[in-house]
């Protein structure tokens, strides 16, 4: 087990927002198969240890540090496969505490004679995917967030004038991301800044087949029916607001542009309450998000302490006068944990968890 979650690290960085997961297979005293998993949509631990095994699988063990899964998303269930390759023994740490699984895939295990043994390593096991964990306790989706920045902490130019910030390179990333997580948001004002479409795109620009739940959030509903966002092709748009912005002609363009509006409480110095809006999208089904801006709707985030993931680019531009990252003050600084940074073209990624205390 422990060389399961040591192999779990390996993708720790690129499986957000699924859990980072190991798997060992075991035959007799011998090692026959490793994987983990690396990206979503990518195979699972489980299925890339099993085909390594191949044949000298049957009748084994395998290790897996997280409980597999037993529900068809963007791959099959790896309960499925485990029980197809003749494997007689799972080992486990802990339940996974997502929705879709919760229990269901050790059931099925269970259910075909396959023998299971739970809490090995179970703590260190919850410690790799704490704010998976703290996510699905919370009944909240896992929230990540994406920050472009220059060298000098801006994000964007003030007045009407745009920049792009990062380079090509990184905005193929980020379209190729967002068809990973289950909704794009961004509040209000960078709708009104930059006009985005939100959509998830190749690098040839055309959509890809997956296309997230596109979310603003707009207490006021200042949100133009003209925006990009609300224009076709793209996933759905769904807007956040206040109770008392449903009704009214700005609603019913908004309506009629293609957008949705659901009423979500607001806070008593303004805003929508964090917590209200991720319940909401929870009960849209919702179990992660992007948020890629901008900085009040990042600020009221980050005081709620609800962001599970940052990646920050980091561009090789000085920009001066401008806009920061966050627009409110905190009463005390974000601490992040261990840091990873990877180059794509000229720009920098720098991914990191919250610190946990």
């Amino acid at each position: 087990m422990q060389r399961a979650l040591a192999l779990a690290v390996r993708g720790r960085w690129s499986t957000p927002p699924n859990p980072a997961v190991g798997a060992v297979v075991v035959s007799g005293e011998q090692v026959v198969g490793e994987g983990y998993h690396l990206r979503p949509g990518a195979p699972h631990a489980e299925v890339i240890a099993l085909e390594q095994a191949g044949d000298r699988g049957r009748g084994g063990t395998i290790y897996v540090s997280l409980e597999p899964c037993d529900h068809h998303g963007r791959t099959p269930p790896c309960s499925e496969a485990i029980i197809r390759s003749g494997i007689k023994r799972v080992v486990v740490p802990c339940v996974d505490p997502a929705r879709c699984v919760s229990g269901r895939g050790l059931a099925r295990l269970r259910a075909a004679g396959v023998e299971v043994v739970e809490n090995v390593e179970r703590e260190a096991a919850r410690r790799l995917n704490a704010r998976h964990f703290l996510a699905a306790a919370e009944e909240r989706p896992k929230v990540m967030v994406k920050i472009a920045r220059t060298l000098d902490g801006r994000t964007a130019l003030y007045g009407p004038a745009t920049l792009a910030v990062t380079g090509e390179r990184a905005s193929e990333h980020v379209g190729r991301h967002r068809s990973e997580v289950d909704a794009v948001m961004v509040g209000s004002g960078t709708v009104l800044a930059d006009n985005p479409r939100l959509s998830a795109r190749a690098p040839d620009g055309e959509l890809l087949p997956r296309q997230p739940l596109r979310v603003i959030a707009d207490g006021r509903l200042r949100t133009p029916p003209a925006a990009r966002v609300l224009s076709k092709p793209g996933g759905d748009v769904l807007i956040l607001t206040a109770a008392e912005q449903i009704d009214g002609p700005k609603a019913d363009a908004i309506r009629e542009a293609g957008g949705r509006l659901l009423p979500v409480t607001t806070r008593s110095e303004g805003g929508l309450q964090p917590g209200a809006m991720l319940s909401a999208l929870a009960a849209e089904g919702i179990d992660s998000v992007l948020v890629e801006g901008g900085g009040i709707l990042l600020s009221s985030l980050v005081a709620a302490d609800v962001i599970d993931f940052w990646q920050i680019w980091i561009a090789p531009k000085v920009m001066g006068a401008g806009r920061g990252v966050l627009h409110l003050g905190l009463s005390s600084p974000l601490s992040l944990g261990e840091m990873h940074t990877t180059q794509v073209g000229m720009d920098l990624l720098v991914s990191a968890f919250p610190l946990e205390s």
